[in-house]
């Protein structure tokens, strides 16, 4: 009886919740929370929801309790000129919605890597990592109730796929259902109240579990000789990098340079591996992501890129993302970085990959093909255009590695290729193809380029 009489009560609670902001209630609606700033001189005080017409009622409604002007506030709704706001579990309630100023960048998209770590509140903790897939987003939670004679628990193991700043995770063969909304460095977590024992719920503002550590990575050098007699020097560089993406999330890089020299020789051989941790996770967990690549340097661009310099007897560049080091494309000319629109810049990428012995889409082998030229923004590739040349001899001329430059330039709103054939003669000129970008697009229909060459739509 006592049980049932204390779930008539929550309900008829959670029934009103839509007008009472209670740190125990403010979880539940997450259609749009944000982070604002609180404006105006002076405490701004809670106004008070118990008494019948209140907050609406104004200063009778004021409270002592209260948050101070310029305080970082989550809000999550707005009813009759108040806002309910969440500093902390022991700050949340109603203040004049005049109070607020200034929203807060917030991405309502974030990568995966952003939502992985152990998440505290109070007792509770919510452990999140991605899916070997790479796709989606694996929780395992654990929450509590503590009496004064016994303590109840609930647990949650379950993955899903994120929409947005959102995940809603469900169980198999269990009633139970945890949302979360991802809110600059908060999780706001709700359940449906079916997730363990009595008065157990998962409902809260999480923050990231951080526990300071130290790293260290050694740099080695190894001299020896080989069985012909000559000297061989292997060396070892590792280096840390804090990067910013472009959606104001941070990772944490460590940079492995190998190469194996043999003194005489021509060539040495290198790779550079990069692996990639959430800022906050200890590096002795698994990296979010490790790629590594024959290649000499790894840089970061424009907090978006992850550009190896693969250059070796010809010039070679491989292009990932950041955020989740996936390959995007190669390019065998410089990456060229441009803007579109001229107050606020909106970075765009192009790259050339030429067709050459060890291109893996056969396609690009084909007789007549050039190679790929790649219109790309920070986070997808817009489009690709195949260049052919009719001459099957000129083609094998402008994709040679070996004979040939290859440049690209931002020119009026238009992309410059240039393949200029090394040829002291003369006779044969540089090829020079002109695209406009148009609509954030390749205008290919009115490209301009020399006789007997093509631009066309394709897709790897």
């Amino acid at each position: 009886m006592v049980r049932l009489l204390a779930f008539l009560t929550l309900a008829g609670l959670y029934t009103n919740a839509q007008e009472l902001c209670r740190a125990g209630l403010f979880a539940e609606d997450q259609g749009d929370l944000r982070v604002m700033l609180v404006a105006g001189s002076g405490h701004a005080f809670f106004y008070q929801d118990t008494t019948p017409g209140c907050p609406q009622k104004g200063p009778e409604c004021k409270t002592a309790g209260g948050v101070e002007s310029g305080a970082e506030v989550l809000v999550s709704k707005v009813r009759n000129g108040f806002a309910c706001v969440w500093q902390s579990h022991d700050a949340v309630g109603w203040i004049p919605q005049s109070r607020l100023d200034l929203t807060l960048p917030l991405d309502r998209k974030p990568p995966l890597f952003a939502w992985i770590g152990d998440w505290k509140f109070f007792d509770n903790h919510l452990e999140i990592a991605v899916t070997p897939d790479g796709q989606r987003l694996r929780l395992n939670g654990h929450a509590f109730w503590r009496g004064i004679n016994a303590t109840h628990d609930g647990s949650i193991e379950a993955d899903a796929a994120p929409t947005g700043n959102h995940a809603i995770f469900r169980p198999a063969r269990s009633t139970c259902e945890v949302r979360l909304t991802l809110v600059r460095h908060q999780l706001v977590a709700a359940d449906n109240h079916a997730c363990g024992g009595a008065n157990v719920t998962f409902g809260g503002v999480y923050e990231m579990a951080r526990q300071p550590f130290d790293a260290q990575s050694t740099s080695t050098l190894k001299y020896g000789r080989n069985s012909n007699g000559q000297d061989t020097v292997d060396i070892t560089n590792a280096a840390y990098e804090l990067a910013q993406t472009d959606n104001d999330h941070h990772l944490i890089l460590r940079l492995t340079h190998t190469e194996k020299n043999v003194v005489g020789d021509i060539g040495d051989q290198a790779k550079i591996t990069v692996e990639a941790w959430p800022l906050g996770v200890n590096l002795k967990e698994n990296p979010l992501y490790s790629v590594e690549l024959d290649g000499n340097d790894a840089t970061v661009v424009d907090s978006a890129l992850l550009i190896f310099d693969r250059t070796e007897e010809a010039p070679w560049w491989s292009v990932y993302h950041l955020d989740n080091g996936k390959h995007f494309f190669d390019t065998n000319a410089p990456l060229l970085r441009f803007s579109i629109t001229d107050i606020v810049q909106t970075e765009r990428y192009a790259g050339l990959e030429i067709s050459n012995d060890n291109t893996a889409d056969k396609r690009l082998k084909a007789r007549g093909v050039v190679g790929v030229l790649t219109y790309a923004s920070g986070d997808r590739v817009i489009r690709e255009a195949l260049i052919t040349c009719d001459n099957d001899e000129r083609a094998q001329l402008l994709h040679s590695l070996a004979d040939t430059t290859f440049e690209l330039a931002a020119v009026n709103k238009a992309i410059r290729v240039a393949l200029t054939p090394f040829d002291p003669n003369g006779h044969s000129p540089a090829a020079v193809i002109t695209v406009a970008v148009v609509n954030d697009d390749l205008d290919l229909v009115h490209a301009r380029l020399p006789a007997g060459m093509h631009l066309t739509a394709w897709r790897r």
